[in-house]
């Protein structure tokens, strides 16, 4: 669901406090729906960027569209999570955990 919200072979999110993230221009272009029951998903109704990820389950957590975020964001790559449904002809390269689902949570 992931990989066809963002017509790529991957995305990319970074997990942030939800009480930490702010829209600072274009809130009134964001619209929302649900990809699944659990999951609302955000996006700008203007170019169609991907933009958010919530999850009923983690409601003080919201996933921000890593490449929305304007310079580096100070975080890096910790896992690969959904390995099992990745792009066929994507090759994982690195030495990062790889789960199938969800990463365990800490």
């Amino acid at each position: 669901m992931c990989r066809k919200a963002h017509g790529a072979a991957f995305s990319s999110f970074a997990r942030a406090a939800a009480s930490d993230v702010r829209v600072t221009a274009g809130a009134s272009t964001l619209r929302s729906y649900r990809s699944s029951p659990p999951v609302e998903r955000s996006f700008c109704g203007t170019c169609g960027a991907s933009v958010f990820f919530r999850h009923d389950a983690v409601p003080d957590a919201t996933w921000v569209a890593a490449g929305t975020i304007d310079g580096d964001p100070g975080v890096r790559a910790e896992s690969h999570i959904f390995v099992t449904s990745k792009a066929p002809w994507h090759e994982i390269a690195d030495t990062l955990p790889q789960h199938e689902g969800y990463p365990p949570e800490p």
